[in-house]
């Protein structure tokens, strides 16, 4: 069935497609030809809203198994669901640093897709390739990547901020940064906004941290909070 908007494409296609591109992102900026495990990870905390209520946690993972859009789509090889109590990527950073040192697959990177992929090789010879080989990729969107930067979350100081990216990127952190329309804008045409001048006002060692994908590379205008909507929509229909 169609969406009530004529302008908006069907809820199965828009998941479909960010699912691919998702999947399509991981592959291409791999540093080599393996298969990553995938999981798409749920803070059940946030810095900035009260915390989810529990139903309402299993209501949203239980949209990757019942729901009709996600069974028809073909999910990568190896992936999962994660729960954390861990509103900043600082914290989330230190998690999966654990599970990764636990797990039969150390060296395998991890990529994230968070609610969502920099230089592999620092240029200083006191640090070892294996010290900044990526071992982790959140894929997000804008939103997500200003608030990373933004000094409020970290006592309101850049270098609190500029000291929690280093060391996430010491502990093998990447960013792939999607981009959308800017919202907000009532005349006029609209531009493509992908965090690019936010990261340029970072040091050029935390810069290579983030891969800003281009328009024409992706693109996705529409909110979390709308595909979620649409998701419940279809979910109730069936």
């Amino acid at each position: 069935s169609s969406s009530n908007s004529p302008s908006t494409p069907e809820s199965s296609s828009v998941s479909s497609s960010i699912l691919k591109s998702l999947w399509d992102t991981v592959h291409s900026y791999s540093e080599e030809q393996y298969t990553p495990t995938v999981f798409f990870e749920m803070s059940v905390t946030n810095a900035d809203k009260p915390p989810l209520d529990p139903t309402e946690v299993e209501r949203r993972v239980n949209l990757f198994t019942s729901s009709p859009i996600l069974s028809s789509v073909e999910m990568p090889q190896d992936w999962g669901v994660i729960l954390t109590n861990a509103p900043l990527f600082s914290q989330k950073t230190e998690i999966l640093d654990k599970l990764l040192l636990i797990s039969d697959g150390v060296n395998n990177p991890v990529s994230t897709g968070t609610s969502s992929f920099g230089s592999d090789v620092s240029n200083n010879p006191q640090q070892t390739k294996q010290e900044y080989r990526r071992k982790m990729s959140f894929v997000l969107g804008t939103d997500t990547m200003v608030r990373i930067i933004n000094p409020k979350y970290y006592g309101n100081k850049r270098e609190n901020m500029i000291a929690a990216l280093q060391d996430m990127k010491d502990r093998g952190v990447h960013f792939i940064v999607g981009g959308r329309l800017e919202q907000g804008t009532e005349s006029g045409s609209k531009l493509f906004v992908n965090g690019e001048e936010e990261v340029k006002s970072l040091p050029l060692d935390i810069q290579e941290m983030f891969t800003l994908l281009m328009e024409e590379e992706f693109r996705l205008d529409i909110s979390s909070t709308e595909l979620r909507k649409r998701l419940e929509g279809k979910s109730a229909q069936s």
